[in-house]
Parts: structure tokens; C-alpha cells; sequence
């Protein structure tokens, strides 16, 4: 920049110029080399570094068996409770089960199945039961039957199996 403003004003260069030139221009080359001599290196450890990032954030988590065992015996005692009450158990255990996956504990209960949606098989019926759930905890006059509360329970423990190591 300083060699631009110096030719555009077409003034003669000071003894300061010349050695503010010299010495960028001698680190310019040096840095210059340095990255000509190594750009497939550099190149490959960018490319490396990459690849790996890539292949933690598609890897598929997967909860350890003895954790689904766990769980879906919990969801399976449910089965004793009211319809209502038994969905908003279900899912209330298919999220902790969930939870086990990530180190982020703020997450929402959305937040966590969308996370893991693309490994579930049915991810429909999740999805159709986290609704339900949402509208038996938020409106008055809404509740659902006992078949209903039983397909839910099978459709959870049927996703965390899915999920298991």
C-alpha cells in the first residue's frame, strides 16, 4: 500500500521508504516461500481437519443397551396410569432416555427428537405423539383413549430401540 501511495504522488523515496519496502517485501517472499513449499501439506491438513468435522457431525449417536433396557421397562409400567397421564409419562421417560445423547442440557424436548429423528423408524408417530402430549399438558377438555396411550408406549419403546447400541 505504502509502494501505491508512493507512486501515485510520484514523489521521490526517502531512506525510510526504501527500508520499509525492503523489509516487507523480504517477509513477504520469506512467508511467500514458506507457503509454496508446504501448500500440499497445509492443503491436506485443511482437507484432514475437515473430513473429521464432517464425520462427528453426521455420526449417529446411539444409547447403550442396559440404558433402553431401563427405560422402556419405565415406559412399559406405565400402563397402569390413566390414558392422559400415561402419554405425558411416556413421554417424559422416551426424552430422558434421550437426554442420555447429549452433553447439551437445555435443549427441549423438540429440540432433542429433531436431533435424532433422521435414526428413528417412525418418526411420524413420534412427532404425533410429542403433539398430543403438548395438548393434553396445555388444553382443559383434551384427552385421549387407552389405545391411543398404548400405541404411544409401543411406538416409544420402538424408537429406543432404534436408538440402542
Amino acid at each position: 500500500m505504502i509502494v501505491l501511495f508512493i507512486i501515485i504522488n510520484k514523489k521521490k523515496s526517502t531512506k525510510k521508504d526504501i527500508f520499509y519496502k525492503s523489509r516487507t517485501s523480504k517477509f513477504r517472499g520469506i512467508f511467500y516461500n514458506l507457503i509454496m513449499n508446504y501448500q500440499w501439506i497445509i492443503g491436506g491438513i485443511i482437507v484432514g481437519v475437515l473430513l473429521i468435522m464432517l464425520w462427528q457431525l453426521s455420526r449417529t449417536k446411539k444409547i447403550p443397551a442396559q440404558i433402553v433396557t431401563k427405560f422402556s421397562a419405565k415406559i412399559k409400567e406405565t400402563a397402569a396410569l390413566d390414558p392422559d397421564h400415561a402419554l405425558l409419562e411416556t413421554h417424559k421417560i422416551f426424552v430422558s432416555a434421550l437426554s442420555t445423547l447429549f452433553k447439551d442440557k437445555k435443549l427441549t424436548a423438540a429440540q432433542k427428537i429433531a436431533k435424532v429423528q433422521k435414526n428413528l423408524p417412525n418418526k411420524q408417530k413420534i412427532w404425533h405423539h410429542h403433539r398430543l402430549r403438548n395438548k393434553i399438558a396445555h388444553e382443559t377438555d383434551f384427552h385421549i383413549s387407552s389405545t391411543q396411550a398404548e400405541k404411544a408406549r409401543q411406538d416409544f419403546v420402538r424408537a429406543l430401540k432404534s436408538l440402542e447400541k
